[in-house]
């Protein structure tokens, strides 16, 4: 399972990725929103994680980018 991951604390997403890596999980990190929906493009993942509050685009603006490509 490939999993999307938004978040820009580096601590708190590096010990998440371990975690989720050690399960067995393929986990791409981007550390906001924009690099979250340029991520989504270049490969969907079957799982997003995202942060709501980060830098230059948000989690909730960046989920509703991500919902729109889904649709198109």
């Amino acid at each position: 399972m490939k999993i999307l991951y938004a978040e820009d604390s580096v601590s708190i997403a590096k010990h998440v990725q371990n975690v989720l890596e050690s399960m067995g999980y393929h986990v791409t990190h981007v550390a906001n929103g924009l690099e979250a929906v340029k991520a989504y493009r270049a490969s969907p993942p079957d799982l997003v994680l995202m942060d709501v509050v980060m830098p230059v685009m948000d989690g909730i603006e960046a989920t509703r980018q991500i919902k729109k490509i889904r649709v198109s």
